[in-house]
């Protein structure tokens, strides 16, 4: 049997007394009184970022704020995140993760009733008819014109690709320009 004292009190605390089979015991702890607590859920609750490391868990736990709307917040950092993943990524090291960040972004987006604003985008590289690099385009391509299409899920006609650099002269007001 452990037993401690509390060095300011000078009283006796006993394990005995807290772990017994006596039904009626007052200082009897239940396990599952703190079934529901853990650390990561204590510090969930504080989530103001998408951080570098547990990027999904971030964004959840930013969504699920309820004393504040992080909500427009989450998104972007998300979609940042994303970003730099595949940025940063030597290789596909680091796609499974951008991946994964891409599958709650829409959960989420779905879930925060935010899916119209995030569907503009996806609307505009399909009307754009901007595909997969194919394999006219760049020789480390293994994807045919026909597969980038079909990724697209486009059945219009073809257009023809500029596989020219954008000049210097394309200035951001052109860029805007164009998406109207």
């Amino acid at each position: 049997m452990a037993r401690w004292k509390l060095v300011e009190q000078q009283q006796e605390i006993r394990l005995d007394s807290y772990v017994t089979d006596d039904a009626n015991a007052s200082k009897k702890r239940k396990a599952d009184d703190l079934a529901d607590y853990s650390l990561d859920k204590l510090v969930s609750g504080y989530v103001n970022e998408v951080g570098s490391i547990n990027q999904v868990q971030n964004f959840k736990d930013m969504l699920a704020r309820r004393d504040i709307d992080l909500v427009d917040k989450a998104i972007s950092l998300m979609k940042q995140r994303i970003v730099q993943l595949v940025n940063d990524s030597l290789k596909d090291q680091f796609y499974q993760k951008a991946l994964e960040c891409v599958v709650e972004l829409r959960r989420g987006s779905i879930k925060e009733s935010e899916s119209l604003n995030r569907d503009d985008f996806w609307q505009l590289i399909v009307t754009n008819q901007i595909g997969l690099i194919t394999n006219d385009e760049s020789d480390d391509s293994e994807i045919t014109e026909k597969e980038s299409k079909e990724f697209l899920g486009s059945k219009r006609k073809t257009i023809a690709i500029n596989n020219n650099q954008p000049s210097k002269s394309d200035s951001v007001d052109d860029l805007f320009d164009q998406i109207e």
